[in-house]
């Protein structure tokens, strides 16, 4: 961003950043690891399965989007360049970089959320289902 001029001297807001994706990664791989190792965590995913078809969704649609969007919108909030690409964020670029790094890390952290999630339920649906 700052190669590119449309930010100068944000050094603390990207620090905070990366200690945001620190923490994130961090939360993440110890709740994918506790949760593979425990079967009362990944049994009560038993009941997710069960809500998702009585609203008539498909688990193994809800595992494909979360599987495939989560990594996307991780991919996209950690690479500005892609982000550029569109005006309304290269406007949130230039003239509110603050907001354009909060939004950033509001997209990697829930990315990285949904991959867990997703690969504990398609553990659960794997290993443990019927």
């Amino acid at each position: 961003m700052i190669s590119h001029g449309w930010v100068r001297g944000l050094n603390v807001d990207f620090v905070v950043l990366e200690a945001f994706i620190v923490i994130a990664s961090t939360v993440g791989l110890i709740r994918l690891l506790t949760g593979f190792f425990s079967v009362r965590v990944l049994d009560s995913y038993r009941a997710k399965f069960e809500i998702y078809e009585k609203q008539g969704r498909s688990p193994v649609s809800i595992l494909v989007f979360v599987l495939l969007v989560a990594p996307a919108g991780v991919f996209g909030s950690l690479n500005f360049e892609f982000a550029s690409y569109s005006d309304q964020m290269r406007a949130l670029m230039e003239y509110s970089p603050r907001s354009f790094l909060c939004l950033v890390t509001i997209v990697f952290c829930g990315g990285a959320m949904l991959i867990v999630e997703g690969l504990l339920l398609l553990t659960w649906g794997v290993f443990l289902s019927d």
